[in-house]
């Protein structure tokens, strides 16, 4: 007979040893799925040095890409007053984007959410974030290239990473994300490419993009009509819903007076 045979205290030991070992490793019940990934992301951005070694080290280590994340469960049901029809924008839940002032566009959604700064390097305090399905309109190496129209004006390029929470999200600040020009113009569009470039022209920036066909040179609303692809994003009463995440983020409101001129 073995020990176990004649020691009848053992096997309950062993009962307790297994319950605590249970107890101190399993996952906290009330912490979403996404949040280990999440953390892994987190440590990419403070141990990275510039966009490429970032987007290297989310690859290699958080497995991060929509296919292979989870998406964020669905979050509560909005209130009336959160809960936007098509082309109506308003800040609130979206089960997809989070808390943000946003814009449903078909069946996909577009918006812009408040960041924890202490989990976004520099000066990142909000997001511009699309659900997967306007995440075509991106190069193929992940810029985003966007211009507002009526009135017109250029804004330039981001990089757009995906959120293991299920959207893309291209970081910004208050004076890059030109919140004066988005509550003046009429859309927001942005353009398919394969390469962008601004230049210099007799005191005036040109945008130039490359598309399948050739490049296209942007210097007005009229050259628009050039690009084979772009998503237009209607800002037409989005200014309340801004207006309420800018009074939401702590961190926006303290941008909100930057010089955004450099001094000029």
């Amino acid at each position: 007979m073995g020990y176990a045979a004649t020691n009848p205290g053992w096997h309950m030991r062993i009962y307790h040893v297994a319950a605590l070992l249970v107890l101190f490793h399993a996952p906290a019940l009330a912490e979403p799925d996404y949040m280990e990934a999440q953390r892994c992301i987190w440590r990419c951005q403070h141990n990275s040095v510039g966009e490429r070694a970032y987007s290297a080290c989310v690859a290699r280590l958080c497995n991060d890409g929509p296919k292979a994340s989870p998406r964020r469960s669905a979050a509560p049901a909005a209130t009336p007053r959160e809960t936007g029809g098509p082309g109506q924008w308003t800040f609130g839940e979206h089960p997809d984007l989070g808390r943000a002032a946003y814009v449903r566009i078909g069946e996909e959604a577009f918006g812009i959410a408040c960041n924890d700064t202490t989990f976004y390097p520099g000066s990142h305090s909000i997001s511009f974030r699309m659900t997967t399905g306007l995440a075509a309109i991106r190069s193929p190496d992940d810029y985003v290239t966007s211009v507002v129209d009526e009135p017109f004006a250029l804004m330039g390029s981001n990089l757009a990473h995906f959120n293991v929470r299920g959207f893309f999200e291209a970081r910004s600040n208050w004076c890059e994300s030109g919140f004066d020009r988005l509550r003046r113009s009429k859309s927001l569009l942005y353009l398919k490419n394969t390469g962008m470039s601004l230049t210099s022209e007799g005191g005036r920036t040109l945008m130039t993009i490359t598309q399948d066909g050739g490049p296209v040179e942007i210097r007005s609303s009229a050259d628009l009509q050039k690009v084979k692809e772009k998503l237009v994003i209607p800002l037409a009463g989005s200014t309340a819903a801004i207006g309420r995440l800018i009074n939401a983020c702590p961190a926006l409101r303290r941008q909100t007076s930057d010089d955004c001129t450099g001094g000029h």
